[in-house]
């Protein structure tokens, strides 16, 4: 049997080629789609850690703003304290029923605090940064610390305002409010002060999160 035509060979070459080709269009289309899909499976990932980075976020929030709670809700006490006084003339009296309610609204806090779960709010964030949990515990702990650094700070300067009044009062001053409320006044702004600063390291952590890149987030997976 002869060489084949060059006809015939040109056609084998060309089959040849048509095959190389169709290889090259079938693996790229694979690499394609098998980077789109990564993309997606990286982006999904991304999110879902942002999602969980936003939401401890906000927890970290509401921490702050029902601790700060605490001076808008006692003002209605300070009033009720001057007519307290109109009927005992008692500053002894008044001061048992001070400590009495202002426990009682500092609890309602705490109560809250944990029917919120806020201290469990780290969990969702955890499985794919573990970095939180140390963040997050101790600064929950630093709030609780200055928490009650304040409550018994201000507790001692209102107990000694209630008790410098005149033992059986004839009439009621009702400067012991508006004493009360600038007590008060000045040790919360000093205790936001200080919640704002001990809350800026766990807050830029996560906000480094929900702002980073898909990349630099499942590069930390």
């Amino acid at each position: 049997m002869g060489p084949a035509s060059p006809v015939v060979e040109i056609a084998m070459r060309i089959g040849e080629l048509l095959t190389s080709a169709s290889v090259l269009i079938a693996l790229l289309g694979f690499l394609y789609t098998w980077r789109k899909d990564r993309s997606l499976r990286t982006k999904e990932y991304a999110d879902k850690v942002r999602a969980a980075a936003a939401m401890t976020l906000a927890k970290v929030d509401r921490c702050e703003s029902l601790f700060l709670s605490f001076i808008h809700r006692i003002r209605p006490i300070f009033t009720e304290m001057n007519e307290l006084l109109q009927q005992t003339k008692s500053p002894y009296a008044c001061r048992d029923q001070f400590w009495k309610q202002m426990i009682a609204i500092r609890l309602s806090i705490y109560e809250q605090f944990s029917d919120e779960q806020i201290e469990l709010a780290y969990a969702p964030l955890f499985a794919h940064q573990g970095e939180i949990y140390d963040l997050f515990k101790n600064a929950i702990e630093k709030a609780k610390q200055a928490e009650d650094k304040f409550f018994w700070d201000l507790m001692g300067e209102c107990q000694k305002a209630i008790l410098d009044l005149p033992d059986q009062m004839q009439t009621v001053d009702p400067a012991l409010s508006n004493k009360l409320l600038d007590i008060s006044s000045y040790y919360h702004k000093q205790y936001a002060r200080e919640f704002s600063l001990l809350l800026d390291e766990i807050r830029q952590f996560l906000r480094g999160i929900v702002t980073a890149t898909d990349e630099r987030i499942v590069s930390r997976k």
